[in-house]
């Protein structure tokens, strides 16, 4: 995923095997165990990221009320639960009232869900001991 340059102009991009780090300013030792923000693997990004992206142009789909809820569980969306915007490609996925619940991937007439705020919810919930 292409990372925006007014994202990138905050600090140093720093990769650590898949992971992507960005440091106000380069890290005073190489091996940091952890440090900065955390943007995500090549493959996932961090909510973090997805918040930083939600304050710049980055294309985004409007989903329904009723998608809200599939979505933050971890679902995919069709298309038909769009109210506005971009329907291609890779996109935050935003509801009615302007929250940025995670991003999205369009795939033909499906919105598959990537990463989510209902997340942190469900790893709670698989951590809990009866």
């Amino acid at each position: 995923m292409m990372i925006p340059d007014e994202i990138l102009k905050k600090g140093v991009l720093i990769r650590r095997g898949n992971d992507l780090f960005l440091f106000e300013e380069a890290p005073p030792v190489e091996n940091f165990v952890f440090g900065g923000l955390y943007l995500g693997d090549k493959d996932k990004p961090s909510l973090h990221l997805c918040y930083e992206l939600s304050r710049t142009k980055f294309p985004r789909t409007i989903i329904s009320n009723a998608a809200v809820e599939k979505f933050t569980r971890g679902e995919n969306v069709f298309r038909k639960a769009v109210v506005k915007g971009r329907v291609t490609g890779t996109v935050l996925v935003m509801s009615k009232q302007e929250d940025c619940l995670g991003i999205g991937k369009w795939q033909d007439n499906l919105l598959l869900n990537i990463r989510d705020v209902g997340e942190y919810l469900r790893k709670e919930k698989e951590n809990k001991t009866v």
